[in-house]
């Protein structure tokens, strides 16, 4: 009797997920051009907010997924009209991994959304420490200085999607920040992701300068490559195939707006 009590209490917490309170998915007119900075994720007082971007990238926050881990996506979704505005609102006091969940939910309700996960071999860099070990240093205590001074072709690069999104600028980066910025440099060789493996917790100060030779250009670089800049920081990058768990889109719709 208490097994089959159990059990009928497991399926009602499976088939009564929670949700948000009020929901708004509207596609973004094709003719509206993306501001600098739009808003994305979710807040502590209960709102997710998806301005402008494609759907997928609600699905990889939402399911705690690189890039690279989702496959199978409709051609839709990369069209000129695959844009949308997602607003949704609950009670405050939601937790980033209740907002996901529910954002899980939202995603399946509107976009018809059904996946399933697979293991599959990937081509990745991972980065790693150097043999001398590492040689950033953590911010100093009560600094506002900025502490990530990162160049790539000369021109500065901006903080990974995922790093706090507040004016102030940033006293260091994760290695995990680190890796997701490197990624720029094999998104034109193979598109392999950078997979943070140092082992290093917390956040150290850097500055890095890094160059790469686009497709058709000449072989010449007026700034080092990528594979020589980490070792200034004491890691180091190598090329490796893994397997790695995919997120498969089994289905996902175009929702109807509301």
């Amino acid at each position: 009797m208490i097994r089959c009590i159990s059990l009928l209490l497991l399926i009602c917490g499976l088939t009564s997920a929670q949700t948000f309170d009020v929901t708004s998915v509207k596609p973004r007119p094709v003719d509206r051009r993306p501001e600098a900075a739009e808003p994305f994720g979710c807040a502590s007082e209960g709102r997710f907010v998806s301005q402008g971007v494609q759907v997928n990238r609600a699905i990889q926050w939402a399911f705690d997924i690189k890039p690279f881990q989702l496959k199978s996506l409709p051609a839709w979704v990369n069209a000129a009209d695959g844009l949308f505005d997602i607003e949704a609102k609950a009670s405050p006091g939601l937790t980033q991994e209740q907002c996901k969940a529910m954002v899980r939910q939202l995603l399946a309700d509107r976009f018809r959304l059904q996946t399933h996960r697979e293991n599959q071999n990937a081509k990745v860099v991972l980065l790693i420490v150097g043999k001398d070990g590492p040689k950033m240093q953590r911010p100093v205590e009560g600094s506002t200085e900025s502490g990530v001074k990162l160049t790539f072709n000369g021109s500065p690069v901006r903080a990974p999607a995922g790093a706090p999104s507040d004016l102030r600028p940033p006293l260091g980066w994760t290695m995990a920040q680190l890796a997701d910025s490197l990624g720029i440099a094999f998104a034109f060789d193979g598109g392999e992701p950078v997979i943070d493996r140092t082992g290093l917790e917390g956040i150290f100060r850097i500055t890095l300068d890094f160059g790469v030779v686009f497709p058709g250009q000449p072989a010449t670089l007026e700034h080092p490559d990528v594979f020589q800049a980490v070792q200034t920081l004491g890691l180091k990058l190598e090329r490796a195939t893994e397997p790695f768990p995919m997120l498969v889109i089994d289905r996902l719709e175009k929702p109807d707006a509301n």
